[in-house]
């Protein structure tokens, strides 16, 4: 318990606080992402791993990246765009 009564946060609680931040504002969106995700949050990883693909969609690197992102999302029970999904498979050249 924190100061009067209150619980502390934990960092999921924390991740959430910063893809709050990242859908309300017009400034620092990459940084909010990247907060939430390295705090575990899995909307934030989501989050990521879709402006990865939006915004670099030729760095193989961040491709990759935002696949593992995707990856970890999913099994926190995120709800993946399948669209997006296979554009990604496809700029990696996995056609499985």
């Amino acid at each position: 318990m924190g100061l009067f009564g209150r619980k502390k946060s934990s960092g999921q609680d924390e991740g959430e606080r910063y893809y709050r931040m990242y859908l309300d504002s017009n400034k620092q969106r990459l940084e909010y992402l990247e907060k939430s995700a390295a705090l575990g949050n899995y909307h934030g990883k989501a989050g990521l791993g879709y402006y990865y693909l939006e915004h670099f969609p030729d760095d193989r690197e961040k491709l990759q990246e935002a696949s593992r992102l995707l990856k970890e999302a999913k099994a926190q029970g995120a709800m993946l765009d399948p669209e997006k999904m296979s554009l990604l498979h496809m700029k990696l050249g996995n056609n499985e």
